[in-house]
């Protein structure tokens, strides 16, 4: 039996977890998508802490991992630069 995988989204854009979730479609790709905003909510997920959503045993994931998350210590706050200098 052909068991479904689990597309996890770790993204603090929405803008860019939309168009991945376009593109996614746009190539037949048809998985459940579970979008998380950043590593924290992931972490928790894949290590079952906290209150929020967890992991299901005997259930395959994939992890599609934005490197940038931002990490201000507010998500609002979007002053600073998400990529780093080349000083």
């Amino acid at each position: 039996m052909k068991q479904e995988v689990v597309i996890l989204e770790a993204e603090d854009e929405e803008g860019h977890a939309d168009l991945i979730r376009r593109n996614l479609s746009r190539a037949g790709i048809t998985n459940k998508l579970l979008l998380f905003k950043d590593g924290q909510e992931i972490s928790d997920f894949l290590f079952r802490n906290g209150d929020g959503p967890h992991r299901e045993p005997g259930i395959r994931y994939v992890l599609l991992l934005d490197c940038l998350l931002y990490t201000s210590p507010s998500p609002r706050d979007r002053t600073r630069s998400r990529m780093p200098s080349s000083a």
